[in-house]
């Protein structure tokens, strides 16, 4: 009868310091929220940025100065709202068509990119892949060469890659949070490549390479190095 009293004593102890435990967590993590939002704020009025406070993180740059940044999750579905609607989204669409994104590992491409990418493969000595009806690559045959073998390697990772080949992506922008087209490509036709990462997901928006400053070598060769 001791034990057994003695053993519930135990069990309720347990219980007591996992509930404070609980609740001491949860009052750190709010504590840290709201000094994070104050500095948010502080820097939104140093520097007249107007958007939501909640779309922001803080970062560092190199020389030690904090500064806004959009969260990685927030621009991500901006991007991939853009793909999925092939045009600027609205605010609306940012959050509802992030539940149509691709949820496989591997390499996804967009609808209209996806003659463009195998183009590019083929200008790379590479065949022996295609796209399914789900838009996923996949490899038919052996691989034929290193370049091959790094695409393959993509595929068979934990990550889910995004390939929208436009020249274009639409993202919140940093001081007003407002979605708005970024042509990355116009801006500097020798970029390959607008990355943006959330999790597990990498977006890559590639330039359509319209004034020919680049070889499908060269882009491939800077595709594959997000592997």
């Amino acid at each position: 009868m001791k034990n057994k009293t003695i053993m519930i004593a135990f069990i309720i102890l347990l219980i007591i310091i996992l509930v404070v435990t609980v609740i001491v967590s949860k009052q750190e993590k709010e504590e840290e929220q709201q000094v994070q939002k104050e500095q948010i704020e502080e820097i939104k009025n140093e520097t007249g940025a107007t958007a939501d406070t909640n779309i922001y993180e803080v970062g560092t740059e190199y020389d030690g100065r904090e500064v806004l940044q959009v969260k990685p999750e927030v621009q991500a579905q901006a991007v991939w709202a853009g793909i999925e609607k092939n045009a600027s989204p609205t605010d609306e669409e940012t959050n509802t068509l992030w539940s149509s994104k691709p949820t496989e590992p591997g390499i996804w491409v967009s609808p209209d990119s996806r003659d463009a990418f195998l183009t590019i493969l083929q200008d790379n000595e590479i065949t022996n892949f295609n796209i399914n009806d789900e838009g996923y690559l996949y490899r038919e045959e052996a691989n034929q060469n290193d370049m091959a073998k790094r695409i393959d390697e993509m595929i068979n990772s934990d990550k889910i890659y995004i390939i929208d080949i436009s020249g274009i992506c639409y993202i919140r922008d940093e001081m007003t949070g407002e979605l708005v087209a970024y042509p990355f490509e116009e801006m500097d036709p020798y970029q390959v490549c607008e990355p943006y990462y959330y999790e597990n997901n990498i977006i890559l928006e590639i330039t359509t390479n319209t004034a020919g400053k680049l070889t499908n070598q060269e882009i491939l060769s800077a595709i594959v190095q997000y592997e």
